[in-house]
């Protein structure tokens, strides 16, 4: 499980999460999200030098998306298409 919270820590999340691994492990911490349009879901949590991370299952608002990308027909009529976009995070 991961807890997200605003930094004034009034607002937070709990979400379940499954270990990932990787034979490359970073030097620096990365958030891995999906982009649908102008929409964002977290989908991985890597810590630096770490060959471990979290992996988030997709909200049903994801699925939803994703379900729209992959149909030919709303494809067709521009439905945003799927990106992975990873953020490196600079530790303090």
């Amino acid at each position: 499980m991961i807890k997200i919270s605003s930094a004034d820590e009034h607002s937070n999340v709990t979400r379940l999460t499954f270990a990932v691994t990787t034979r490359d492990p970073q030097d620096k911490a990365r958030l891995v999200f999906h982009r649908y349009g102008n929409e964002y879901f977290l989908s991985e949590i890597w810590p630096a030098g770490g060959a471990t991370g979290r992996e988030l299952p997709k909200s049903r608002p994801e699925r939803e998306l994703q379900q729209r990308v992959n149909d030919p027909g709303i494809a067709a009529m521009k439905a945003p298409g799927a990106e992975t976009v990873t953020i490196v995070v600079n530790q303090r």
